[in-house]
């Protein structure tokens, strides 16, 4: 890293949050104008009625998470809603074998019937899960593992959360100092990871707010500068 920036070819160091620049700035390895933040991103969605049958009640409200199945991606805080929440069905994308499997085993053994996993699907085919849901959640630990090492809970920029931007979807998110750096309390509901009763709240008060279709506008239209050609032109 050193030989890198002291390159006659180094520019500037862009990183993905602020709170990652700051962390660079405290440990004095450049100054703040050799420091560039732009945040993670997405692509614009094409179609937002392309859409897959979701398994399940078709009158259920349908809670969605696209994502690793690892420790600190809050697995258990759907799980728990689920168990609190019969009316609603629960729908997990992604995730390697093993973990689907604990999992599965998990909710089996809880006799849930309203949790539903889909294991890895392409990139491409995502978007059609995102679609389909009514609800999405990033239930982002105060520990965030990449596979199980590490904790990027500090400094992360989910790409998560803007394609549940772009997707035009009501986000319910973890409440983390990096987290506000994207979402807020008028494009998202932001709840302390550690309490399950605001979670359950917090699905149960939009069965029949009002509050959606504002939420999931404002999401999309914050989104708008998170595009990956916008993030291109601001780092050029």
């Amino acid at each position: 890293f050193n030989k890198l920036i002291k390159s006659r070819y180094f520019k500037k160091l862009v990183v993905i949050s602020q709170a990652l620049k700051s962390i660079y700035l405290e440990n004095k390895y450049l100054d703040n104008s050799l420091i560039q933040v732009a945040h993670d991103g997405a692509d614009e969605v094409e179609n937002f009625n392309d859409k897959i049958k979701l398994l399940g009640p078709k009158d259920h409200l349908k809670v969605g998470y696209v994502g690793h199945l690892y420790e600190g991606r809050g697995i258990e805080i759907i799980i728990e809603c689920a168990k609190k929440i019969n009316n609603m069905s629960f729908h997990l994308v992604g995730g390697l074998e093993k973990d689907i499997a604990y999992w599965q085993n998990y909710i089996e053994q809880l006799k849930l019937s309203n949790v539903y996993f889909y294991g890895f699907v392409s990139p491409k085919e995502t978007s059609r899960y995102r679609n389909s849901f009514d609800i999405v959640l990033a239930p982002y630990a105060n520990k965030v593992t990449i596979e199980g090492y590490g904790d990027t809970s500090k400094f992360m920029s989910p790409i998560k959360i803007f394609e549940y931007m772009s997707h035009k979807k009501v986000i319910i998110a973890s409440d983390l100092p990096v987290i506000r750096e994207v979402l807020n309390e008028k494009n998202s509901i932001l709840v302390n990871y550690e309490n399950i009763e605001l979670w359950i709240k917090a699905i149960k008060d939009l069965e029949y707010s009002n509050n959606k279709d504002h939420l999931s506008k404002q999401a999309l239209i914050d989104f708008k500068k998170f595009t990956w050609k916008n993030r291109a032109h601001l780092v050029i």
